[in-house]
């Protein structure tokens, strides 16, 4: 569903704003085939999958009612939403110069991988950034030069802790999302007041017992000194093209384009498990790109030839 509506601010530059809701119905559960023999499941410390595990012999008996690992399939059913504003302001070619810029309200919401297997819509939550903001220009300058320009930025996505090699409920997942925080609301809906507070009450309800599959002792988390939770995206483009034609039916352009021109750090490699005391919430690395927007400042040289 979309609804919309437009003005003219005035001449050769309009105003737009448009609604979005978009729901999407049966898509997969999960990032990969399901387990639904559930071979992992643990039930007071006893290794439980709905088919028993073979013993002795049993492996080898083609009559003997039992399982040797899992059994999987890809599951449909989850729904995802997507709720937007978009705001737009459109500068038609006039005066040598035009412009896009364009600022989105969002929010979508689905199911971010199975991290319980009795409740695989636990995860349910925010899956991407709530604000993007992008402006597009190009000005034609004298002497057959013309500059074209890109901004593009984003606010921090959504962020959830999650406990790798311990399963609270015992279902057979492998992981924990921290308790105490509702999924991925760290950078939407909550902060890190919110997950300090998580972090406490883990230390003080589970750290040093058994966790469900009754294998293995649950952690003391302790959160680092200085961490992040991620940082907006930032990135200015720019390319200057001077023309060159002769006869009118053929042109030389020659270009110069220059990528993240203010060399801003889109850091990337974040670990969010709270489990890491040294590593969490501390970028390793930062957003690569061959010639593209986001990455390290990046500068390269070109021409084209039409007719």
């Amino acid at each position: 569903m979309s609804i919309g509506v437009q003005r003219e601010l005035m001449h050769n530059m309009v105003l737009s704003a448009d609604f979005v809701r978009r729901v999407f119905l049966n898509e997969l559960w999960g990032n990969t085939a399901i387990d639904m023999n559930r071979y992992n499941q643990y039930v007071g410390g006893v290794q439980t999958p709905v088919i028993p595990v073979c013993t002795g012999t049993q492996a080898s008996n083609p009559s003997a009612e039992c399982s040797t690992g899992a059994i999987t399939f890809w599951e449909p059913g989850q729904r995802q939403t997507y709720t937007a504003l978009l705001v737009k302001v459109d500068k038609r070619f006039a005066k040598r110069y035009q412009f896009t810029a364009s600022y989105a309200l969002q929010s979508e919401m689905g199911v971010n991988g199975i991290e319980n297997d009795n409740d695989w819509a636990s995860t349910w939550g925010p899956q991407a950034s709530r604000q993007i903001f992008h402006v597009v220009g190009t000005v034609q300058l004298p002497w057959g030069f013309s500059l074209g320009l890109i901004s593009s930025t984003s606010s921090v996505g959504p962020v959830m802790p999650v406990i790798s090699g311990i399963d609270l409920t015992g279902s057979g997942a492998g992981s924990t999302p921290l308790p105490g925080l509702s999924y991925n609301c760290l950078n939407i809906s909550c902060g890190k007041g919110a997950l300090v507070a998580a972090v406490a009450n883990w230390n003080a309800t589970y750290a040093g017992k058994l966790d469900g599959t009754g294998q293995h002792k649950m952690p003391t988390l302790t959160l680092p000194a200085n961490y992040s939770l991620g940082r907006p995206f930032n990135s200015q483009d720019a390319r200057l093209t001077k023309t060159f034609t002769y006869r009118e039916h053929y042109k030389f352009n020659i270009f110069a384009e220059m990528f993240n021109v203010f060399n801003y750090a889109n850091y990337s490699g974040y670990s969010y498990d709270p489990s890491n005391s040294t590593g969490f919430g501390i970028p390793t690395q930062r957003v690569q790109q061959v010639f593209g927007s986001g990455g390290p400042r990046a500068v390269q040289v070109g021409g084209r030839f039409t007719f």
